[in-house]
């Protein structure tokens, strides 16, 4: 019904590490969520994979586009979102932020 950090987040992260299986969910499944399988759960994030493109550079991936969700979950708004996360994509910090909020319904 929400978004979290230590759920949502880490799973998005995980998922684009490429942890499968317990490695992926442990920990990190909230209270009676929708999905608790990993295999659901990455068929879902499969699914979305082209939109977790949040810096714009049309690259997936988990050191840049991960941990910035994560961070933005995390509440962290500004050059706190993207500080120290190299190789980040074309889209400016202002803009991340305005996407990030256009994927949460």
């Amino acid at each position: 019904g929400g978004y979290d950090a230590l759920t949502d987040g880490v799973l998005i992260y995980r998922y684009l590490v490429g942890l499968t299986g317990t490695a992926h969910t442990t920990g990190a499944v909230g209270n009676s969520p929708k999905r608790s399988l990993s295999t659901d759960i990455t068929l879902f994030l499969s699914t979305l994979r082209p939109q977790l493109d949040v810096d714009g550079d049309t690259q997936v991936l988990a050191a840049t586009d991960g941990l910035i969700v994560l961070r933005y979950l995390l509440g962290l708004r500004g050059v706190a979102l993207t500080a120290g996360i190299t190789g980040v994509g074309p889209r400016p910090v202002g803009q991340i932020e305005t996407y990030i909020q256009s994927l949460m319904p």
